[in-house]
């Protein structure tokens, strides 16, 4: 019949009216709906509001364990609880189906708008159920304000992506804007673009740190410390540059090359002083759990001539923090050819003990939080007396005073590394501080 048609007609507009309104994911208003809501909250006299992007931080873990139906139904939920806890209308919206986004009217200081949105974490991250299992969600969130952080709506959502980007990398629950934030990511992305050049361009360049025996006070070998002198953006901090080239696994050529040149200029020192000075290279986690990391090392040891035992890796407790048997391996294979194992930074991680029990080392780097502070000298004590019970020479880092040479060798370290017996140099300045050691 024509009603029946009509009726037909109807709920197939309001279908797709709801479609073309709806993300079909979380079942939040999508993107168009944001969109409308943030004109007409903008359009009002003194508007003052906010943005912010919930994002899941181990929502891809459960997508590639369970696949897309269970990850969809936990969106489904979060987004549920957040709706429930904002329910003016046009509160709560996605854009993506991986986001939730909250856009609220909110003319308060902002020691209340942190309560609220800790308020909201504390909800959407409680344990979900699903099918009888429980599913642990930690969330992350970035928020821009308006009309402080700006007025135009593109902006404001890729302002709260960056903050959001910022709260997920440094583990903050949630971050405010800031032009700081922007600098620096904008920094990174300078960086990211500019490193494949680098090596083309030769721009990189190899310091050495001299250690140096803490009571014979001669030389016995060097930090090999990577410099960056980018024709486009000056001297570069590896502060700064170290962590782009892990996340973009740039860090496996730069690696490489770092390794064959500190190898190639050992070479090239103890030939001409006729030493058996020894150098330390410092390795990532993407170096190790690369396949072909032992392969490429004995490589480098063959090809420029170097004894494996003048070789000294060195890695920081982070890299071998969750104890990954396949890296602990790695290193253990290359200790057995005779190649140095240092641990850096000892004392500073979490499992400085269990690491020691599966792996085999040579040296133990202190730290110079404990070397700099007067009051750190028990501390010091016990891990040399730990190394040295374990047959490993013991290195203290960052020395710097005529107080603290003495307070390391009062408590037995071998080797000093620090401002006070040496700066890190180019080869040139290197050559000239050996000679006038002779």
């Amino acid at each position: 019949s024509l009603e029946q048609t009509a009726e037909e007609l109807r709920a197939q507009r309001e279908e797709n009216d709801r479609l073309a309104h709806e993300e079909p994911i979380t079942g939040l208003p999508n993107r168009l709906c944001l969109y409308e809501a943030f004109a007409k909250k903008a359009s009002c006299e003194n508007a003052r509001f906010s943005i912010a992007i919930f994002a899941p931080d181990n929502l891809a873990e459960i997508l590639a364990s369970y696949g897309s139906v269970l990850s969809d139904a936990i969106m489904r939920i979060l987004a549920q609880r957040l709706n429930a806890l904002f329910p003016e209308n046009n509160a709560c919206y996605s854009m993506t189906g991986t986001d939730l986004v909250l856009l609220l009217t909110m003319p308060l200081e902002e020691e209340r708008m942190r309560e609220e949105y800790l308020l909201a974490q504390k909800v959407v991250q409680q344990p979900v159920n699903v099918e009888g299992i429980e599913y642990y969600i930690s969330v992350s969130c970035g928020v821009a304000c308006y009309p402080k952080d700006g007025t135009d709506r593109e902006e404001l959502i890729m302002k709260a992506n960056l903050a959001l980007y910022q709260a997920k990398r440094t583990s903050e629950p949630f971050v405010f804007f800031s032009e700081q934030i922007s600098q620096k990511l904008h920094n990174r992305l300078l960086i990211r673009n500019a490193m494949p050049k680098a090596l083309a361009h030769k721009e990189f360049e190899l310091f050495f740190q001299p250690q140096i025996h803490s009571f014979q006070d001669r030389v016995t070998g060097f930090e090999a410390l990577l410099r960056w002198h980018s024709e486009e953006l000056g001297e570069v901090s590896p502060r700064d540059f170290i962590g782009v080239a892990e996340e973009s696994r740039m860090i496996l050529s730069i690696g490489a090359w770092v390794l064959m040149e500190a190898c190639a200029t050992l070479r090239k020192i103890n030939d001409r002083y006729q030493t058996q000075y020894y150098v330390a290279v410092n390795v990532s986690s993407v170096q190790l759990y690369s396949d072909d990391f032992v392969d490429r090392v004995l490589a480098v040891l063959t090809k420029t001539g170097v004894e494996p035992c003048l070789l000294e890796l060195e890695v920081t407790e982070s890299v071998l923090i969750n104890r990954e048997r396949r890296a602990i391996e790695k290193l253990n294979t290359l200790h057995q050819h005779g190649v140095r194992i240092a641990l850096d930074d000892f004392g500073t991680g979490y499992s400085s003990l269990s690491i020691l029990k599966d792996l085999k080392i040579n040296t133990l780097k202190i730290d110079k939080m404990f070397i700099q502070d007067p009051n750190a000298g028990v501390f010091t004590k016990m891990i040399v007396r730990l190394g040295h019970t374990l047959g490993a020479e013991i290195v203290a880092e960052g020395v710097e005073t005529e107080e603290q040479m003495r307070s390391i060798r009062r408590s037995g370290c071998d080797r000093v590394q620090g401002f006070f017996k040496g700066l890190p140099m180019p080869l040139d300045p290197l050559m000239r501080y050996l000679s006038a050691r002779d």
